[in-house]
């Protein structure tokens, strides 16, 4: 820039121009464009719009997928939790602390992550629980009530944690049944864009129970159903679109049952993982397809270790 030449206007950074700054600052990770928005107004401004933010997510969402978070009790009165993060690749560990307002209570349940946000239910006694949504990264959170506190004899009672797809937003949800017996399931949804549990509703479940464990994918919780109380078999897979809140029941063929069943996410897709307990060889099926169930892929252990 020669010095006779006029400044730059004040409204736009010299150089580059807005397209390529938009890119540039997309790919960055949160916590760098979370600092530099205190470097001026004009910055913060670029940083703190609704597109760029949406932006941001897209570029970072599947960034640090080997990051595990750990929660650890170390029953030492105020210093109760603690979280650790472990790279799997580097192995690399570090601890983070809690919120001070959170780590009195005596014990807790993580519901689920999505998108470096905790879902955690925490528990003080017999008395009082609440479930806590929270970012480690910004140390905000926000709390709201635990509807399964009133429901410890309910035959179902489950919650899952996830993003609304290809938002910013994430909805909490809790699926509940009294009996065995009763075949109307209900739901109830809490969403970072409502901030409450407004969201409810019902459908009808051929089976007896659900869970206990689920997975996320695509804004999609899927989970097993079961039949049997005593000695529970795998009976279906139940899908919940936490977007247009459409429920998908789907049969589990009779060949893919054997010992232990668990549901698990392959190269983003969700599957069916059914194995005998001589490990002789795993049945992995697809279900994020359509049939559901009907992509059956018969392997031994060495070969399911390679998808994991």
């Amino acid at each position: 820039m020669n010095m006779n030449d006029p400044p730059p206007a004040d409204d736009q950074l010299p150089i580059f121009d807005e397209e390529i700054l938009w890119k540039i600052f997309g790919k960055w990770d949160p916590k760098t464009a979370g600092k530099c928005r205190a470097l001026s107004n004009k910055w913060r401004m670029r940083l703190t719009n609704p597109l760029f933010a949406k932006h941001n997510f897209s570029e970072n969402k599947h960034r640090n997928m080997q990051i595990v978070a750990f929660l650890a009790s170390s029953g030492r009165g105020d210093e109760c939790f603690s979280m650790v993060r472990v790279d799997m690749q580097t192995r690399q560990q570090c601890q983070g602390r809690l919120p001070e307002s959170i780590r009195n209570f005596s014990s807790f349940q993580v519901i689920g992550s999505s998108n470096g946000l905790l879902c955690i239910k925490f528990i003080l006694g017999t008395a009082h629980s609440e479930l806590t949504v929270w970012n480690p990264l910004t140390r905000r959170r926000i709390s709201t009530q635990d509807h399964s506190s009133k429901q410890k004899d309910f035959a179902v009672s489950q919650y899952a944690f996830g993003h609304i797809f290809d938002t910013l937003y994430y909805a909490l949800l809790h699926v509940f049944k009294e009996k065995f017996a009763d075949r109307t399931v209900h739901w109830s949804l809490y969403s970072s864009v409502t901030k409450n549990w407004n969201l409810k509703g019902s459908f009808e479940g051929t089976f007896e129970k659900l869970g206990p464990t689920y997975v996320v994918l695509k804004g999609v919780v899927y989970w097993i159903g079961w039949q049997g109380v005593a000695i529970p078999k795998p009976k279906c897979i139940v899908s919940f679109n936490l977007r247009n809140r459409a429920v998908v029941e789907e049969e589990i063929p009779q060949k893919a049952k054997s010992t232990f069943h668990t549901l698990s996410i392959l190269k983003d897709e969700v599957a069916f993982i059914s194995s005998f307990y001589e490990g002789q060889f795993t049945i992995v099926v697809d279900v994020t397809k359509s049939p559901a169930l009907d992509h059956l892929d018969q392997s031994g252990p060495k070969c399911l270790g390679s998808l994991l």
